[in-house]
């Protein structure tokens, strides 16, 4: 006989069988993301020790918003992060509206990982599109099938600070243009601490 399935799962960044004690912050996002343009709960910032569940509750929030049809992509904290949003997980997102799902009907969510095959390539003297303008294209393509988009970053202790600035101005910059853009990142205490700590990154 196969034993139940253990609702503790201690392995990096799983999901536990079962979560417990994370209702009113799961509740809380649901309620920003149908909430609007503007609700405060769109913009979460998980910190804490190790193990705790950062990740795990930041999985969570994913799957709210896949389950609202909403768009998920992963931003991942190296030296990289704005160049991969701009270059392939961004425009792997936007393939994957344009091609497999007809334009008018409500998507079912899906998540963009960040580590996909669609890379832009450029001619020479075409000007390379901004993390802005490409948030921009993504959000105008999810809003014809009216839905959101949803970007997350875990381990964002880890990022640069000039590409964590880019970031939040980029996000900042599309609320005001009333996009339906929602933001989650998870990260150690004493790291998130020092991020906050640069006028930059909470612009």
């Amino acid at each position: 006989m196969i034993p139940d399935k253990n609702p503790f799962r201690p392995s990096f960044g799983a999901s536990p069988v079962q979560l417990a004690g994370r209702k009113f912050e799961i509740s809380s996002f649901n309620y920003g993301l149908v909430g609007g343009v503007g609700s405060m709960q769109r913009a979460l910032l998980v910190s804490g020790t190790r193990g705790v569940g950062k990740t795990v509750l930041l999985n969570e929030f994913e799957e709210s918003a896949r389950r609202l049809g909403w768009v998920v992509i992963r931003a991942y904290a190296d030296a990289q992060m704005v160049a991969q949003l701009r270059d392939s997980t961004i425009p792997e997102a936007i393939e994957e509206l344009d091609y497999t799902v007809n334009p008018g009907r409500k998507i079912t969510g899906f998540s963009v990982a960040g580590v996909g095959s669609v890379t832009t390539q450029l001619p020479h003297n075409q000007a390379q599109p901004s993390l802005v303008s490409r948030l921009r294209s993504l959000l105008k393509a999810a809003r014809a099938h009216d839905a959101g988009v949803l970007l997350t970053v875990d381990e964002v202790q880890a990022a640069s600070v000039g590409e964590l600035a880019q970031l939040a101005t980029a996000i900042q910059d599309l609320i005001r243009d009333e996009y339906d853009i929602a933001f989650a990142a998870a990260g150690l205490t004493f790291g998130v601490e020092e991020l906050l700590d640069h006028e930059g990154t909470t612009s």
